[in-house]
């Protein structure tokens, strides 16, 4: 019985899940004039146009 519940808890470590911690988001900032700006998670230059 002892034997089964080591073998459990080192099963329980082998794997572990994703655990996030926080979030990171790249600010940007554009001027008026500007557009055609994707969304995403980071500054993408496709698709601009200056008007």
């Amino acid at each position: 019985m002892v034997v089964g519940r080591s073998f459990a808890r080192l099963q329980a470590f082998a794997f572990l899940p994703f655990i996030p911690l926080g979030r990171y988001l790249q600010t940007s900032a554009w001027r008026d004039n500007v557009r055609g700006i994707l969304k995403g998670p980071s500054a993408v230059f496709w698709n601009i146009e200056k008007t």
